[in-house]
């Protein structure tokens, strides 16, 4: 998880053997430039390029996989509606709605094609308040969305308890089980 916007820091971790490596542009300090440069700079291999976007945004989805993000994690989805967003703005028809503008092919990589695209993206949204928490089971349900990505520290917040207690918590009852119940 990183929301240092060096390239460099992101290459170095890229090559440390993680499965992925997440650019922050919720919290960090990732604007549209940082994350092409750190895309950029991502050397191919087996780590996944992940962008956590600042939004529910169409724009701000479709850039970060426009440079080269294999995921994007998706905050503060509270809706079926908004999971169905998400999905749409992550995918290229007839999955969803997502314009073509790949940058990879400026620094020599081959462009995607459709197929390719959409069978390699991964759209996870965020589970991070009491609202979502009562539609978790719908919003998993929705076609294209690919992981649910747990928000503890806003979910806590949310739900009027602290991130201990919620981890604490191991009843089929609680918020992280009907969050792994739904997934």
């Amino acid at each position: 998880w990183c929301d240092d916007a060096s390239p460099g820091m992101v290459a170095r971790l890229a090559l440390l053997g993680f499965d992925w490596v997440c650019l922050d542009a919720q919290h960090g300090g990732y604007s549209r430039s940082e994350i092409i440069e750190a895309a950029r700079g991502f050397p191919p291999g087996d780590t996944e390029l992940v962008v956590r976007v600042p939004s529910c945004d169409f724009a701000a989805i479709g850039a970060a996989l426009d440079a080269g993000a294999n995921a994007v994690i998706v905050p503060q989805i509270e809706s079926v509606a908004e999971a169905q967003r998400a999905v749409a703005a992550a995918f290229y028809p007839p999955i969803g709605e997502r314009s073509w503008g790949q940058l990879g092919r400026i620094w020599g990589r081959a462009p995607l094609t459709v197929e390719e695209a959409n069978s390699s993206t991964t759209c996870a949204v965020m589970i991070e308040s009491a609202t979502a928490l009562a539609s978790v089971a719908d919003i998993a349900a929705v076609d294209g969305v690919d992981q649910l990505f747990v928000g503890p520290y806003d979910l806590s917040l949310s739900l009027g308890t602290t991130v201990p207690a919620m981890l604490d918590d191991e009843s089929e009852a609680s918020p992280l089980s009907r969050i792994v119940q739904a997934a």
